[in-house]
């Protein structure tokens, strides 16, 4: 398995970020109401894909791809990607160190033109999100 880099420390954009999230919860939250805080990736679907996925997974990838395009090389949303043939998975490390993901149903077409592709990011959000599920690549 590719090695991913260590986890960043947050940076003033992320305290910004935070900081207008805890302004918008306290403005639209009334006192006791519960939201689900699932994780994105991490419900019951992601788990039966994970599931079904795992005994195709054993060893190594067929294929690694590292380092990954970026269309911002000074701070990459991906890192690394794996794909594994016999599953049709790719397990997308990120560049910010967060938990790697799944993406199922990735063809030997879909993993040319994502490793082609300028800017991976911008590939799952433009050809994958609304075609592949996808879920956290361990839970």
């Amino acid at each position: 398995m590719p090695s991913t880099p260590a986890s960043r420390s947050s940076t003033p954009t992320r305290a910004v970020a935070s900081e207008k999230a805890t302004l918008w919860f306290q403005k639209h939250l009334e006192p006791g109401d519960q939201m689900k805080l699932t994780p994105k990736g991490d419900n019951d679907e992601a788990h039966d894909l994970l599931d079904r996925a795992n005994p195709l997974m054993a060893g190594e990838p067929d294929e690694v791809y590292s380092p990954a395009n970026s269309s911002n090389p000074s701070d990459p949303r991906i890192s690394a990607l794996a794909w594994y043939r016999l599953a049709q998975v790719v397990t997308c490390y990120w560049g910010d160190g967060r938990a790697p993901y799944n993406y199922y149903a990735i063809t030997p077409d879909l993993w040319r033109r994502w490793k082609k592709s300028a800017s991976p990011g911008r590939f799952i959000n433009r050809v994958l999100t609304g075609q592949c599920p996808f879920g956290l690549a361990s839970m």
